[in-house]
């Protein structure tokens, strides 16, 4: 199993040296993967701008887009973003999409919250044909640049449920979960349930699985700070959610790390993504201690 990690993006003190020093050392280290998400109204910085750094301080690792909140977004303005990173990776980028759960964002962008499962059904057709280079409507030019991967990056939907992944069945490329906890029943129960969604589709083989949880390592308070980041996180949907979800984390230590990755394994998963609850730098050097050593 691959294991990614995220920039930590979210975290209040993300600077331009925390970009450029966890992009270097993902691609020196042992990860497969680094990823950034999309979140408007919040203190992140903005994940395509975030990617386009990371992938010109890079040359190994994929750069994954966890995830693209598509239907909040026109789709020629993705398509050229996603193809300009796939040409700035030359060929590693990873395009994640989903519907989001954040109404917020949606009002931020003026879209519209509303049947927008069926609009992410439609956007990524539209993706793919204006990354084969037809045009976004009669007498257009083509939305460039051309991407450097054959018909366009991978795209992997951010799918959970029955239905969701009933229909990225049909046009995805692979799967990016997600568990806050990490706890291994969670992540072998979404697995199945994916490739069930695969397997009744009529697809031969299963698709690319990845899922990952938060976590915080190597640095003094390690527990808190995953909790106070978790909480921070979590307040968009209530007090209830933000306050119990944190205690039920225990992904601040290398034991316990060890075995989510251990469960990760044995649910099948091809790549599970660690996503940091702290900047620090040794939260990264002691992530790679840690992989080193398994």
């Amino acid at each position: 199993m691959d294991i990614g990690i995220a920039l930590p993006f979210m975290c209040r003190d993300y600077t331009r040296e925390s970009t450029i020093t966890w992009a270097r050392l993902a691609d020196e280290g042992p990860f497969s993967t680094i990823s950034s998400g999309e979140r408007i109204s919040y203190h992140n910085q903005d994940m395509w701008v975030t990617l386009a750094a990371a992938a010109a301080v890079t040359e190994r690792v994929r750069i994954l887009a966890n995830v693209s909140v598509l239907p909040a977004h026109p789709v020629p303005l993705v398509a050229k973003q996603a193809a300009t990173l796939d040409v700035l990776s030359e060929g590693r980028f990873i395009l994640g999409v989903g519907v989001g759960g954040r109404e917020h964002d949606y009002r931020c962008l003026d879209a519209s919250f509303g049947r927008r499962h069926q609009r992410l059904d439609d956007q990524v057709a539209e993706l793919r044909r204006l990354w084969r280079g037809e045009p976004p409507f009669e007498g257009a030019d083509p939305v460039g640049p051309a991407p450097v991967q054959d018909g366009g990056p991978p795209v992997v939907a951010a799918a959970i449920g029955p239905k969701s992944l009933a229909r990225a069945a049909r046009w995805a490329d692979g799967i990016t979960g997600f568990s806050v906890s990490g706890a291994p029943a969670e992540l072998a129960y979404s697995a199945d349930a994916a490739r069930a969604a695969w397997q009744a589709a009529g697809h031969a083989e299963p698709p690319m699985l990845s899922s990952g949880c938060f976590y915080t390592l190597g640095i003094p308070g390690a527990e808190s700070e995953l909790k106070q980041f978790t909480r921070e996180y979590l307040a968009i949907f209530g007090t209830q959610i933000a306050e119990n979800v944190p205690k039920t984390l225990t992904n601040f230590d290398a034991d316990a790390l060890n075995r989510t990755l251990d469960g990760a394994e044995e649910a099948g998963l091809d790549e599970f993504i660690l996503v940091p609850g702290a900047s620090d730098v040794a939260v990264i050097e002691a992530t790679i201690e840690l992989i080193q050593r398994r």
